[in-house]
């Protein structure tokens, strides 16, 4: 599996959801931890991200959460579904590496799913489709081996993922690939009308 795919796999693995018939759960707002605070798996929220390579047309796909209990959430997108694993400090892709772990500051590394992951700033700002955040954690995982490349992921408070930049290189050939965030929240109930003026 090339870097490319996999980092989108990664992607939905950390912000999707659905899956069997399991009772739903969302999560408690006001007892949130800082890392929830900056990666939100609220119940039925639904991520939409852009994706570009080089000079290629611009991709859409849809990542759906679904809470099944305080601590377990699943995330998919087509016929995709991953399980995350939210403790009191860390969100982790379960029986995979940590996505993202206080306390979030700069210089703070851990073990991802590909290699070692570091927060490079604690307060970036990132402008994406659906718009300008501040006071964003931006981490890079490092990736080794036969596919060499390196991930570039900024979490913004109450939004989660708004940007994820995949770079990739196999030789002297360099890839890079870019998610952005467009629209995220509940689903649009298209069975109500809007209000009459």
């Amino acid at each position: 599996m090339s870097l490319r795919a996999a980092t989108i796999a990664l992607l939905v693995s950390i912000a999707c959801g659905c899956g069997a018939a399991t009772p739903q759960a969302a999560a408690p707002a006001d007892n949130r931890s800082e890392v929830e605070r900056y990666f939100p798996l609220i119940d039925r929220t639904i991520f939409t991200y852009q994706t570009s390579t080089g000079s290629s047309s611009t991709e859409m796909f849809m990542i759906r959460v679904k809470r099944v209990g305080p601590k377990v959430a699943q995330l998919l997108t087509g016929s995709s579904l991953r399980v995350l694993s939210i403790g009191p400090d860390s969100v982790r892709r379960e029986g995979a590496g940590v996505v993202l772990r206080a306390p979030l500051k700069t210089g703070e590394t851990w073990q991802g799913d590909k290699g070692t992951v570091r927060i490079v700033d604690a307060n970036a700002e990132v402008r994406v489709p659906a718009g300008n955040y501040k006071n964003c954690v931006q981490t890079v995982e490092e990736v080794g081996g036969d596919a060499r490349g390196k991930i570039t992921t900024f979490f913004c408070p109450d939004v989660g993922i708004a940007r994820m930049e995949v770079e990739e290189w196999h030789g002297a050939e360099h890839l890079t690939q870019i998610m952005e965030l467009r629209s995220f929240g509940p689903p649009m109930d298209l069975g109500k009308q809007p209000p009459a003026p």
